[in-house]
């Protein structure tokens, strides 16, 4: 049976507040925020210099909240051969939200790694691949976290001692 000339504008009304109460609900919410995800690293660049390595380290932040690094420890394999550590117990870094970072580590290059890079530079090899475990300082003093990368390094052409 087809509502009365009177319910019509009451039902238009009730519908309408009921829509509205629906789409209130579901938009009141604020988008879930990310936190406590440690940060991705990645070598960026490995530099050659006599008996020392120079590493640029990328850092990323998947955090929505600035993230601070108070220190860094990098164990690097090539080959799954130790090639250098790189320390920075006074890093005092801040990443801001979902920010990146680049960062320089100076290490000593173990004899493996000269080994190694010399066969990208020769060209009897087109790449070769890097790991890293890194260790982190909590902002709070309390321990580290630990994560780790891995990929593959090439010869940058035209820089001789260069790779990436």
């Amino acid at each position: 049976m087809p509502a009365s000339p009177i319910l019509r504008p009451v039902l238009t009304i009730a519908s309408l507040l009921l829509l509205i109460a629906m789409t209130s609900a579901c938009g009141g919410h604020s988008p879930r925020q990310i936190r406590g995800e440690l940060p991705t690293i990645h070598l960026d660049s490995l530099t050659r210099n006599n008996d020392q390595v120079e590493v640029d380290i990328g850092i990323r932040n998947l955090n929505d909240s600035p993230l601070t690094i108070p220190s860094i420890h990098i164990a690097l394999a090539v080959k799954d051969e130790p090639a250098t550590e790189l320390i920075d117990e006074q890093l005092e870094l801040t990443i801001g939200a979902r920010g990146r970072e680049v960062i320089r580590l100076t290490g000593s290059s173990a004899s493996n790694l000269d080994e190694n890079l010399d066969l990208l530079t020769s060209g009897e090899r087109s790449s070769l691949p890097w790991s890293m475990d890194v260790e982190l300082g909590r902002s709070t003093g309390r321990g580290t976290r630990q994560t780790e990368a891995n990929g593959f390094l090439h010869r940058v052409p035209g820089r001789l001692d260069s790779f990436r």
